[in-house]
């Protein structure tokens, strides 16, 4: 006899081949009375002539209630082994049903998973790149720090090879009319001009922009590229000594505005006026300092 094909081994499958011999040991049981059952009435109606006696006339119907009696158990026990065998088919299929739910939930979980991996990963690629951005900007702020520390060694160099310290020698009184001057832009700045005997003859605009022009004052600045080179070539030189050849050491000193970037150029200067016999004031100024000239002699010239 045939039996059902299953995935695996389970008590289900051996219920189900039990039921299935069961039946099929019924239906030949079956199959084998109605044969009798048959062989029987030919029997009688082939010997109806033939006498039976009353005993074995009470004998078959006693056999043949017992077969009815079987047939009816047997009928009875087919109607219960199919409801068992729907039984069976129903819970098959519940589980078959449940093992697709089941798949169906194991695939969705498999894709949130790597749904999940994919958003596990993107993040930690963000987090390695952001770790790289931190660490190329701890070298920039590093190499930044080192590249500050050296200019600012080379900026202290470079003042302590710039600077130089100015000793003031003893200063007097004088009666000289002062010849005002700025030193800025490494440039010789001469404040009014003059005629031959010395008198002034009004702002050197020349040398100087005037910025402001009111009854009480004139505010001026030197223009960057005017006034006199104090060195750098011949010429100036030459030029530098023909500006100071305008004034007479005898009767006229130098009052100089140095700014700081023109100490360098205020050394040459201040040879040649020793050199051509000049007195001179020094006033050092710094960003901001504002100076007014009031004319006349001053003390504390060198």
């Amino acid at each position: 006899m045939s039996k059902r094909q299953r995935g695996g081994d389970s008590s289900l499958e051996l219920l189900l081949d039990t039921i299935c011999n069961t039946f099929g040991g019924i239906l030949f049981v079956a199959l084998l009375i109605v044969i009798m059952l048959r062989m029987t009435s030919k029997a009688e109606v082939e010997g109806q002539d033939a006498q039976v006696s009353e005993a074995e006339q009470l004998e078959l119907e006693q056999q043949q209630l017992e077969l009815q009696a079987s047939l009816e158990t047997l009928r009875q026990a087919t109607a219960s082994m199919d409801e068992a065998a729907e039984a069976a088919d129903s819970a098959d299929s519940q589980l078959l049903e449940e093992f697709k739910n089941r798949q169906r939930s194991r695939q969705e979980l498999l894709q949130d998973r790597l749904k999940t991996l994919d958003g596990i990963a993107a993040h930690q690629a963000s987090v390695n790149q952001t770790q790289l951005e931190l660490d190329l900007f701890d070298k920039r702020q590093q190499s930044a720090t080192s590249e500050r520390q050296a200019l600012e060694s080379k900026l202290k160099s470079e003042v302590e090879a710039r600077s130089q310290q100015i000793e003031y020698s003893s200063t007097h009184h004088t009666g000289k009319q002062e010849i005002s001057t700025v030193v800025r832009y490494g440039r010789l700045y001469v404040w009014h001009r003059y005629g031959p005997t010395g008198r002034r003859l009004g702002l050197n605009t020349d040398d100087f922009i005037i910025l402001e022009d009111t009854d009480s004052r004139t505010r001026t600045t030197p223009m960057p590229h005017g006034g006199t080179a104090i060195a750098g070539t011949p010429e100036a030189s030459s030029q530098l000594v023909e500006r100071l050849d305008e004034f007479n050491p005898k009767r006229d000193y130098i009052g100089l505005v140095v700014w700081p970037d023109s100490f360098e150029q205020f050394g040459v200067l201040k040879k040649v006026l020793i050199q051509k016999g000049f007195e001179y004031r020094l006033i050092p100024a710094k960003d901001g300092d504002k100076f007014t000239d009031r004319g006349g002699s001053r003390d504390g010239v060198q």
